[in-house]
């Protein structure tokens, strides 16, 4: 019975320590980064249709932007992309879970200018620091939008931190910071 007994307790003390080992080893979770997804996101729809138009990206922060100090805090990116038919697809990125590709209907329009052929030199953690050193005021938001917006002017993408009452536009070629939009 004792020799029994201390073969469990020998086995479970075994069992833990494999358990604690594989969890204290296990590879972290990284955090999202917009560049990453966005070149996944463009093989992937390269998959579905060659001849594809990337028109938007967002990032959903955990913190609002005034009081966070770095983009480590991104919760959820999505891309959303439309192909020839044209079907519009958007990409889902939620940190600690697999990624989910949508479709929506064929008939849906969007109302922006293709990235597809730009080059964007700024990088998001580039814009976030351009944004928060800028002086300007900081949006009270968790929100930002890559995007290529329809104007009266030609402009290139733009990283629009904000809400619908306050706005800030980093260029995302340049790296230009103005609190108006520079398509108007």
């Amino acid at each position: 019975m004792k020799k029994t007994i201390l073969s469990i307790l020998a086995f479970v003390l075994i069992l833990g320590g494999i358990i604690l080992y594989c969890v204290v080893n296990s590879p972290k979770q990284q955090k999202l980064v917009l560049e990453n997804t966005i070149s996944l996101d463009r093989e992937s729809m390269y998959l579905i249709d060659s001849t594809y138009f990337w028109y938007e990206s967002q990032i959903e922060l955990k913190d609002m932007m005034s009081d966070s100090l770095s983009t480590d805090t991104i919760i959820s990116i999505r891309n959303i992309f439309q192909d020839t038919i044209p079907k519009v697809y958007i990409y889902i990125h939620t940190f600690g879970v697999d990624s989910v590709r949508l479709s929506v209907r064929d008939d849906f329009v969007v109302g922006d200018s293709d990235m597809s052929s730009d080059s964007i030199k700024v990088t998001f953690d580039k814009a976030f620091q351009l944004m928060k050193n800028s002086g300007l005021y900081i949006p009270n938001s968790r929100y930002c939008t890559l995007r290529k917006e329809v104007g009266s002017k030609e402009a290139n993408p733009q990283y629009i931190f904000g809400n619908d009452k306050v706005q800030i536009y980093v260029d995302a070629v340049t790296g230009n910071v103005s609190d108006t939009n520079p398509a108007y």
